[in-house]
């Protein structure tokens, strides 16, 4: 429910975007644009609300009349641009205000024993199967770390739990730790296992790394080797490759990685249809 709302208050903030800025361009008084036709040629006339009288404004190429038209179709537009914006509003309130809990009892009770999993799209659904599969994972382990994610996943750096909950928060499947088999810039196979990896929907990869120790020349020189062979491997950054760090105080902006997640997740529904986007 919580990603139906945040899409829809996404779609809430471009309609008042493109309110405002309407708003400027209709400066014209209200009234009546009237139109007459006489032998070959078409006069333009404006009558302001509450007057008898009426201001003549030039032929169609005048500017006046330009300008009329174009504040009429404006206005139209911001008329229906409001209806859509209260009827965006009244579905955010109404979503908001019903559990998933409520939804699911107001299905009727012969669905009840049915796997809600089934009425996902199936390429979705592959793709939480893909995450949930068993895979090589580096085989560096850390018993004694005490960064905990929500679910209980042990994780290396409170950096690395932070994410994890903003993806599984995302509802964009992943895998941590995924041993992979990268090609080096002079064409060697060698293993790497990127903090965390996704499978987008058309079927391509994005990698992301957080870094915790850049004031560690070993760390820092290693992640530098990571970079030139994931982008031997094609991995550009910003592109299908992520990364973050934490300050030099050690602290990690966690509003920093969700504006992130938002472009990944972008990235993740390339292809899909709109209702799967919805849904996600």
């Amino acid at each position: 429910m919580k990603s139906q709302v945040k899409y829809l208050t996404g779609e809430l903030a471009l309609i008042d975007e493109l309110i405002s800025k309407l708003s400027n361009v209709t400066t014209l008084d209200k009234g009546c644009f009237l139109a007459e036709r006489r032998r070959k040629n078409t006069y333009y006339y404006f009558r302001k609300h509450g007057e008898r009288s009426k201001i003549y404004l030039g032929t169609a190429k005048s500017h006046k009349v330009k300008r009329h038209k174009q504040n009429e179709m404006a206005n139209a537009l911001l008329d229906e641009l409001k209806k859509d914006r209260n009827s965006i509003s009244n579905c955010i309130s109404a979503i908001s205000n019903r559990s998933p809990k409520e939804i699911m009892n107001s299905i009727p009770s012969k669905y009840a024993e049915i796997d809600a999993e089934l009425f996902l799209f199936p390429r979705i659904k592959e793709l939480y199967e893909w995450a949930n599969t068993d895979y090589e994972k580096n085989p560096a382990t850390y018993p004694d770390s005490n960064n905990i994610a929500l679910d209980g996943t042990r994780m290396r750096s409170k950096g690395e739990s932070l994410w994890y909950n903003l993806l599984t928060e995302s509802n964009i499947p992943f895998r941590t730790d995924c041993l992979l088999t990268f090609t080096d810039k002079n064409g060697l196979k060698v293993k790497r296992a990127p903090d965390f990896l996704i499978q987008c929907y058309d079927g391509t990869f994005i990698i992301i790394e957080h870094l915790g120790m850049l004031d560690n020349d070993y760390y820092l020189r290693s992640f530098i080797e990571k970079i030139q062979i994931y982008q031997a491997s094609g991995y550009v950054i910003g592109s299908n490759f992520f990364i973050t760090s934490d300050d030099i105080n050690s602290g990690t902006d966690s509003q920093a990685i969700e504006r992130i997640i938002g472009l990944i997740k972008q990235r993740f529904l390339d292809g899909a249809p709109a209702e799967v986007k919805l849904l996600l």
